[in-house]
Order: C-alpha cells, then sequence, then structure tokens
C-alpha cells in the first residue's frame, strides 16, 4: 500500500480530498499534514477482514449490540484532525441508538473499537488523533500479531485483554487471525463461534 505525506495542507483541502477521492484512498489529517495511503493490498485487508470477523461473532454470541462503521471517516474540525480508520464499531447501548446513522453526521459518530492493520508504519501518527475522538479502544495488526490498546486519560495504554469486549485476549485473537489465513473459512468460523461461547477444549 503506498503512502503520501503533504505537509501545511488547509482543512478545506483535506475536505475536499475526502469527497473527490471515494474509496480509492484512506485519508488521514492532522493539524495541517496529510496522509494519503492508496487502495490496500490483499495482505493488508485478509487481516482486516478477519479481525472484522472476530468482533461481529464475539458480539453475536454475547448478544452484544454493535454496528460495523467499516472505513467511514471520522473528524473533528475545532481540532483540525480527520481520520479513517481501516474498520470501526460502536458498540453496546450506543450501537442500538445509533442504528438509523443515516439521519446522522457521520463526523460526530465517534467508534468504541477501531481497527488498524499496520503493513507498513504509518507516517501520522494516529493514536492522538483517536484519543481526540475519544475512541476507546484499538486493535492493531502489526507483524502478525495483535496489540489491545485501551484510552486512558493520558493516551492509550496496552492491555493484554479487551474492555470493550471482555474477555477477549490479544494472544487468542491472533492465534485466531493466524489460523483464519490457513484454513477454509467454514472451519475457522466453527472455531470463533466455539471461541466465542467459550467452549473451546
Amino acid at each position: 500500500m503506498s503512502t503520501v505525506v503533504l505537509e501545511n495542507v488547509a482543512w478545506e483541502t483535506y475536505q475536499r480530498l475526502l469527497f473527490e477521492v471515494g474509496e480509492q484512498a484512506r485519508l488521514t489529517y492532522d493539524r495541517g499534514c496529510l496522509e494519503i495511503e492508496m487502495s490496500p493490498l490483499l495482505k493488508h485487508e485478509a487481516p482486516k477482514r478477519l479481525l472484522e470477523s472476530l468482533v461481529e461473532f464475539f458480539c453475536e454470541e454475547h448478544e452484544l449490540a454493535f454496528l460495523s462503521l467499516g472505513s467511514t471517516t471520522f473528524s473533528r474540525e475545532e481540532k483540525l484532525q480527520g481520520a479513517e480508520p481501516d474498520s470501526g464499531f460502536i458498540l453496546g447501548a450506543r450501537a442500538e441508538i445509533s442504528e438509523d446513522y443515516t439521519e446522522s453526521d457521520p463526523t460526530t459518530m465517534q467508534p468504541d473499537l477501531v481497527i488498524e492493520v499496520d503493513i507498513t508504519s504509518p507516517s501520522v501518527g494516529k493514536d492522538g488523533l483517536y484519543h481526540t475522538l475519544e475512541v476507546q479502544e484499538i486493535w492493531r495488526w502489526r507483524g502478525a500479531k495483535l496489540q489491545i490498546l485501551s484510552r486512558t486519560e493520558a493516551g492509550f495504554v496496552a492491555l493484554p485483554s479487551s474492555k470493550v469486549l471482555e474477555g477477549a485476549e490479544a494472544i487468542r485473537l491472533t492465534e485466531l487471525v493466524l489460523q483464519g489465513q490457513k484454513t477454509t473459512q467454514i472451519a475457522w468460523r466453527k472455531q470463533v463461534r466455539a471461541w466465542a461461547r467459550g467452549e473451546e477444549s
């Protein structure tokens, strides 16, 4: 996935590019610094889709309401910051309230959980942006390993397990993603559902 970074970009230019490029690229904006990531490769999309499935299966088995936001753009004009995560989710009661999201401004619907797959090191650090946007947790896939980052007042800290999906441990999630890349989808989904129910032997 090729990346271009531009400096001294006006907020208005960033907003215009969001409209013009559509799904051809992902844009991250932080107070004048604009990062443009072109269409992702399979090695980026594969772990992202597996992680999305893990979140969805876990929520279904635990009867936790969720709303998948995909790579929707989230921004705060007053902070001059905006980002498009690889994937985002609203969880719990807010997901039920937000179901009619077509009537809402997506820039005001911050996700509780975002997924980021870093194939190359990002040029614009997104943690600060996600902290500003009040994201509660980041799942970052890097180097064939999942890191769970939980929001605190000072920033994000790494934890061994998720706070927003209680019982989901980083080590087991990593194993499931790696297994999902080398087995059939049907077999993998059965295994994931057993994990989500706590029925693994």
